[in-house]
């Protein structure tokens, strides 16, 4: 099984019913391949995560990184043993509608650098807020 995890910036407006739609999608695509993640919302920011068989995530993360409403960066990529975020084939959370704010939330081109340097710090930021009670599963 994979984990795949990478952080995107927007090209151009997600206003909520946008969000909403995208986020339905991914539930029907991710269901479809037997794909769960997690995707976190920031200002125009995205970060996600990926999980299941190797060739259903490279499926969709190649389909991910064409789409030309965001530039996506990979972070990083990992064997595993089972899911980590398995509550939905797509969990979500805009942070703008969260209860929860780490005292560091940055936007994404300041994020990145932090992020890239450390895959594991990306996946402490995602279980963070994936432990939120306000996340949409």
């Amino acid at each position: 099984m994979k984990q795949l995890i990478y952080t995107s910036a927007a090209t151009c407006n997600f206003p909520a019913e946008d969000l909403r739609t995208l986020v339905t999608k991914a539930r029907i695509r991710n269901a479809v391949y037997s794909v769960s993640g997690f995707l976190l919302f920031h200002t125009g920011s995205f970060i996600q995560v990926l999980e299941g068989s190797e060739q259903n995530v490279d499926l969709i993360w190649n389909s991910v990184a064409r789409d030309p409403r965001h530039v996506c960066t990979l972070i990083g990529e990992s064997s595993i043993a089972d899911h980590e975020f398995h509550d939905s084939p797509m969990a979500f959370v805009n942070t703008a509608l969260s209860n929860t704010q780490p005292s560091d939330i940055v936007d994404y081109f300041q994020l990145q650098p932090l992020i890239q340097l450390d895959a594991r710090k990306a996946q402490q930021y995602l279980r963070f807020f994936y432990k939120d009670l306000n996340c949409d599963k």
